[in-house]
C-alpha cells in the first residue's frame, strides 16, 4: 500500500483550515482522514486541528472497526464542543470529516458532512460517501436535479458537521482488491474537479505523488476558491 496526502490553501482563502492524517499501523493497515474547518465561523481551523488530534489517537479493534470509527468521531466532536464552551468566540466552530480504515482487504469508513471518499477500481470512480448537506437532501426528495443542486448555493449548507450537539456519522464497509485506489477529499477538491477529470487522472500510469499533485493543480486551475486537501492510497 502506498499513501500520500497533500493540502493547499487555495487562491482565495487567507488561511488553510483543512487538515489531513495518515496513520500507518502496518504494511497493509492504516487510518486515513481529512478534515475541513467551517470557513464561515471563527475557529474553523481550530476545530479541524482538534478533530485531527483526537483521531490521531485511534487504535483499531479487530472486529469492531465501525464501532471504533464511530467512537473516535464522537470523541472528536466532544473535543470541539468542550473547547467551544470555554470561549464564546468559538461557540459555532466546527468541521467536516471523513475517516477511512484499511485493514488488509477490508475498508471501513465514517464521515460527517461533505468530505468525500471515492473508490477507483478497473478504470471507474465510485463515490462511497453521501454528502450530508442541503443539496443532497433536495436531490433525495426530488425537489432538485443533481445538476440544479450542484449549481445552487445550498450546496454549501451542511446538514451535519462536527461541532453539533448531536451528530449522525455515516458508516459503512466494503472489500478492497489489489489495484484499487482510494481518494479522500474536501469540498475544495470535489467542487472544483469533476468526477470525469478525477477518473482520467487516476487512470494515468503515473506515480501516486504525480496523481495527487495533478488533482491539486486542477483545483487551482479552476479557481482554487477553497482550501484543497486530499489523501490518496494505492492498494
Amino acid at each position: 500500500m502506498k499513501t500520500i496526502g497533500l493540502s493547499h490553501k487555495g487562491l482565495v482563502r487567507n488561511a488553510n483550515e483543512d487538515r489531513l492524517l495518515i496513520k500507518e499501523f502496518s504494511q497493509n493497515s492504516a487510518l486515513l482522514a481529512v478534515f475541513d474547518g467551517l470557513g464561515g465561523q471563527p475557529g474553523g481551523e481550530l476545530a479541524a486541528q482538534l478533530a485531527q488530534d483526537v483521531v490521531d489517537t485511534f487504535s483499531p479493534s479487530p472486529g469492531q472497526e465501525l464501532t471504533s470509527l464511530n467512537d473516535i468521531v464522537q470523541q472528536a466532536n466532544d473535543a470541539i464542543l468542550t473547547e467551544a464552551d470555554k470561549n464564546s468566540k468559538f461557540a459555532y466552530m466546527g468541521c467536516t470529516v471523513i475517516t477511512a480504515l484499511i485493514r488488509d482487504s477490508e475498508l471501513s469508513w465514517a464521515h460527517v458532512g461533505d468530505c468525500r471518499l471515492y473508490l477507483f477500481r478497473a478504470g471507474r470512480l465510485q463515490q462511497l460517501t453521501v454528502d450530508q448537506n442541503m443539496a443532497q437532501s433536495c436531490i433525495n426528495d426530488g425537489s432538485m436535479t443533481v445538476e440544479e443542486a450542484h449549481a445552487s448555493k445550498i450546496q454549501n449548507l451542511l446538514d451535519q458537521h462536527l461541532g453539533l450537539y448531536q451528530i449522525e456519522p455515516e458508516m459503512n464497509s466494503t472489500e478492497l482488491y489489489a489495484g484499487d485506489i482510494l481518494l479522500l477529499a474536501t469540498d475544495g477538491v470535489h467542487n472544483e474537479v469533476s468526477n470525469e477529470t478525477l477518473e482520467k487522472i487516476l487512470l494515468m500510469a503515473n506515480p501516486i505523488e504525480i496523481k495527487a499533485q495533478t488533482i491539486i493543480n486542477q483545483a487551482l486551475d479552476h479557481g482554487g476558491k477553497d482550501n484543497i486537501t486530499l489523501v490518496l492510497a494505492e492498494i
